[in-house]
């Protein structure tokens, strides 16, 4: 198996099995991908994430930094504030052109 798999999709890094959350990306979910230690892959896997329209978000920091700096990150909603989240809906359907983003 190659370093970096490229899946139809989106690109995650090889393993030998896929994770359950791993299967659902690789079977069309939405992905992106952050690239630690500031370290730009080649090339065409840049243009294939860009074909594919696949985020990617180059950091600084190394891979266990990144992953401790985003289980850090507070929720600004969660799943038990539904006022907040019917707000939210209510705002995204009078002031967001979905078709636009789309």
């Amino acid at each position: 198996m190659s370093p970096t798999t490229l899946y139809p999709e989106g690109i995650r890094a090889a393993s030998t099995r896929l994770t359950p959350g791993e299967e659902r990306y690789a079977a069309g979910a939405p992905i992106s991908i952050i690239l630690t230690n500031n370290v730009v892959p080649p090339s065409h896997i840049v243009s294939k994430a860009t074909e594919r329209k696949v985020p990617m978000l180059l950091v600084p920091y190394d891979t266990y930094e990144t992953a401790k700096r985003i289980d850090s990150i507070e929720p600004l909603l969660t799943k038990d504030e539904k006022h907040k989240i019917e707000l939210l809906g209510k705002l995204i359907q009078t002031n967001v052109d979905i078709q636009k983003i789309v």
